[in-house]
């Protein structure tokens, strides 16, 4: 589903004055998936690792890899 999908399905409600977007909750969570998605994307420093990673010719075995993110 794409942003301009999710908006047309949005429903604005006044409470206590202030607007308020209400949308299902599992448009909700696509919705942050895609924040995440973008954010992802546009941060400088994530391009960076990346990038440094693309560079390293360093390969990790499988226990290794377990080890560092503790499994």
């Amino acid at each position: 589903m794409t942003v301009a999908q999710l908006l047309k399905k949005k429903s604005i409600q006044k409470v206590g004055g202030t607007p308020m977007v209400m949308v299902p909750l599992p448009v909700w969570y696509e919705l942050e998936e895609l924040i995440e998605d973008w954010e992802m994307a546009h941060s400088e420093t994530l391009q960076k690792r990346i990038a440094a990673s693309k560079k390293s010719k360093r390969l990790y075995s499988a226990a290794e890899v377990k080890k560092i993110l503790g499994l």
